[in-house]
């Protein structure tokens, strides 16, 4: 018995249906892959200027280690890396360079393979080393945020910058450290990680990481301030690095000290102009006490408004609360004084909490205002 027309037509409807459905989901799948493919392409061009750096020194550290003596260390006869003027040295592991001994002694191709890749992991890290210290120079952003430069200086993302070089800093610190380990292991020459100004600095380095890393990154329930002095152990970190590698090493290894040791003299130089000449004590700003918040109402000096004209933000100390904290909020210009600059706190975390309590009232108190900065989200 054949089907009714009724039947058919609704069959025809329900397949034409379930194609449209499935061409639209296919649409949809191509789509979300190529947002995908954008976002992965996006993240690869991200601070190119600083992959080619990294690449560049890669290039250089691969070629210096692994072409054939002069230009490399490589033993011309044995095709390894060991001291072809003593059996003894390459036994324990080391070469001896421009008086001083070197534990880069690498015999076949697992040990040449984890040496590439604890020098890759290294030379990679300078650029983003210097980069870590010069996101954080508020002073040398200041001045050249004035200059055609800003238009092409990539500082002005200066905090996904800075976040890119931390992550990069851990994973190839972790990387290097893995490597050099290995090594050493084949050869029985553990005891270079304790015995060598590199293997005792290396150690020192590699237990700061998880104490900066951690508690910023995912402890946030833990107060700010602990998480910034831990943070603040990259200090320490970069001065354990000044005394990883001798300078005599040089042309093949020997630049962490100069490169580090620069880092944390500018970084110094910048924090002290900062603290010492773009600081003011404000005495009578106005305190606003609202249900969400505290806005402040203060006036400030010509040579705080000639630093930069609108916007940007500053950081305020309320000795009265904490003479330790400063903490970053937005500027507002006043419509009504142009010489007074507006701040809001809103009342989210501890300190902006303990603020808004020992306010209770509008009231006049005396602060400390260090700015102006440039906001990184600013675009020139």
């Amino acid at each position: 018995m054949s089907r009714s027309r009724h039947t058919i037509d609704t069959e025809e409807a329900d397949a034409l249906s379930h194609s449209h459905h499935r061409g639209a989901c296919t649409k949809h799948r191509h789509k979300r892959l190529s947002l995908w493919w954008r976002m992965r392409l996006k993240r690869v061009v991200l601070f190119w200027p600083v992959k080619l750096c990294q690449l560049l020194c890669v290039v250089y550290i691969l070629v210096l280690t692994f072409f054939e003596a002069p230009l490399g260390i490589v033993d011309p006869e044995s095709g390894d890396i060991i001291d072809v003027s003593s059996g003894k040295n390459t036994e324990n592991g080391v070469i001896f360079v421009n008086g001083d001994y070197r534990a880069v002694v690498a015999q076949g191709g697992r040990q040449k393979f984890c040496l590439a890749m604890s020098r890759m992991s290294a030379f990679s890290m300078y650029p983003v080393l210097v980069l870590v210290f010069l996101t954080k120079c508020k002073a040398l952003h200041s001045v050249f945020s004035k200059t055609p430069l800003s238009m092409f200086l990539i500082l002005n993302d200066s905090h996904e910058l800075h976040i890119y070089a931390g992550n990069f800093i851990i994973v190839d610190s972790i990387v290097h450290t893995y490597f050099h380990i290995m090594r050493w292991v084949e050869q029985k020459n553990v005891h270079l990680l304790w015995e060598t100004r590199t293997g005792l600095s290396g150690l020192l380095v590699i237990v700061f990481i998880p104490l900066i890393v951690v508690p910023m990154v995912f402890l946030k329930r833990v107060s700010y301030e602990l998480r910034k002095l831990l943070h603040s152990l990259f200090f320490g970190f970069a001065v354990g690095l000044c005394f990883h590698v001798p300078t005599s090493a040089f042309p093949n290894g020997g630049f962490i000290a100069w490169v580090m040791g620069g880092c944390i003299i500018v970084y110094t130089i910048d924090a002290a102009y900062v603290y010492l000449r773009m600081t003011e004590k404000i005495e009578t700003p106005s305190f606003q006490v609202l249900s969400s918040g505290v806005q402040i109402s203060m006036p400030v000096s010509a040579r705080f408004q000639q630093r930069q004209e609108k916007g940007g933000f500053a950081y305020i100390c309320l000795p009265w609360v904490n003479r330790m904290q400063w903490h970053a909020f937005s500027l507002f210009e006043d419509p009504t004084e142009p010489n007074k600059k507006q701040m809001f706190m809103m009342k989210t975390g501890d300190w902006t909490t303990t603020v808004h309590k020992a306010l209770q009232r509008d009231t006049v108190r005396p602060v400390w205002l260090q700015g102006p900065f440039t906001t990184p989200f600013k675009k020139n």
